[in-house]
């Protein structure tokens, strides 16, 4: 997947010229007031895969920046620090890999799930209430489940019970490049009741996917392990999707929705976000499946087998990823108070691949002049029970910021169950 030589150099003269405006515009804008300073970050603590963080009402706005974040329900920091320490002296036994399946909460699984992505944003203001905006990036996100069945035989042993399955274990991951316009209007304009202002959102991104691939099991009555005390007979059916190789793989369309309500005189705000809506559609999808029916005695027999495993190819067609729709609910305070209090909770609804439990977060913005120092916990996601910290730190003046933060899932230090950061920076103009 190419630029075609006189798309690369339209591109490079619009970057070009989006540059020098935006220079100048920098260079001849007012200085703003520490209070108006203020209010143009109000939404940027929680701001990480926000579609409308480069929307602001009367200021425009350039921003660029990066996030990753993994996590499981299982395995601490601290734990896979001792694995890999065992495996670099090849002193990893099995047993150790028994123990470390003893981590994984009963009845949960083993889950987990990694997300990155990065890209260029650009707001602008029209007229006095509506911000027009355009963005350009990429994103990668997969996720994966043993199901709890599956796991039983390893970690439990076949003393009170014979017979085991898959269940729904299952995995996979998509690669996009996106572009996206949006808008938002402030539909109560000069502050009416009590100060009122209600601002909404909304629009579309052009997905492309690159790279997409996929595991899981058939729930498929005969597909049962059973185990006696001197023999195993396994029919079990498993299947794979995946596109042959990285390149330009089909194409979706993805909307994205808000409405915001700021009370600035009392210092409160209350938005809902919706992310996600719609599908994707994946061209030259390769699916392959593979039965195994096996009756032995031997454990030889079961490793050949295993070893031996060739999903054969079943045929090649289109298919439709449905990613989660987020549903993010936020509210924020700062009147009477020397921080601003950000909450979030963030719920995922249906589709295939990426976040699949609710996750919450509740943080605290101290502004030291143009330094903010931020900190709070968060709850939930991937890393399942347990609570996680977040720390940032950066610079915000009237015209330029620069952020970074890094935040823990499942618990703190070395008992963390998940990672992430973002760093972003921009201008405004």
């Amino acid at each position: 997947m190419g630029i075609r030589p006189g798309v690369g150099r339209q591109l490079r003269m619009i970057v070009a010229v989006a540059a020098v405006l935006v220079v100048s515009s920098v260079a001849g804008a007012a200085p703003a007031t520490a209070q108006e300073t203020e209010d143009l970050y109000r939404r940027l603590p929680l701001s990480g895969g926000d579609p409308f963080v480069h929307l602001t009402e009367g200021r425009g706005f350039f921003t660029t920046g990066m996030r990753a974040s993994a996590a499981n329900n299982a395995l601490s920091l601290r734990d896979v620090g001792a694995i890999l320490y065992l495996a670099e002296r090849d002193s990893l036994r099995a047993g150790d890999a028994l123990d470390a399946l003893g981590l994984v909460p009963a009845g949960a699984g083993l889950r987990g799930e990694a997300e990155a992505g990065g890209g260029l944003r650009i707001g602008v203001p029209v007229g006095g209430r509506l911000t027009v905006g355009l963005a350009v990036g990429g994103r990668g996100y997969g996720s994966f489940r043993v199901d709890d069945d599956a796991l039983a035989l390893l970690r439990d042993g076949n003393g009170s019970r014979s017979e085991f399955g898959l269940g729904a274990s299952r995995g996979g991951g998509l690669l996009t490049a996106e572009a996206g316009l949006h808008a938002t209007l402030n539909v109560a304009g000069a502050p009416a009741v009590d100060d009122t202002e209600v601002v909404l959102g909304a629009g579309l991104r052009h997905v492309r996917p690159v790279l997409y691939g996929r595991f899981r099991s058939l729930l498929e009555d005969r597909s049962r392990i059973v185990v006696a005390p001197d023999s195993l007979r396994a029919r079990v059916a498993v299947a794979a999707d995946r596109t042959p190789s990285v390149g330009d793989r089909g194409t979706g369309i993805l909307g994205d929705l808000m409405t915001r309500v700021e009370w600035p005189r009392s210092g409160i705000a209350l938005e809902a976000t919706v992310r996600n809506l719609g599908t994707i559609r994946l061209d030259d999808v390769v699916r392959r499946r593979e039965d195994v029916d096996l009756s032995t005695t031997s454990v030889d027999s079961v490793m050949e087998v295993v070893e031996s495993l060739s999903l054969a190819v079943t045929d090649t067609a289109s298919r439709t990823l449905s990613p989660p729709a987020l549903v993010g609910l936020t509210g924020s305070v700062w009147g009477g108070l020397p921080m601003q209090v950000d909450g979030r909770l963030l719920v995922p609804v249906g589709g295939d691949l990426g976040r699949s439990r609710p996750a919450g977060e509740v943080l605290t913005t101290w502004r030291l002049g143009p330094l903010p120092l931020r900190a709070g916990v968060r709850f939930g996601g991937p890393a399942g029970s347990g609570i996680g910290g977040r720390l940032g730190l950066g610079v915000e003046t009237g015209s330029f910021f620069l952020r970074a933060s890094a935040w823990s899932d499942g618990g703190l230090g070395g008992e963390a169950r998940g990672l992430a950061a973002t760093f972003d920076t921009g201008i405004w103009f």
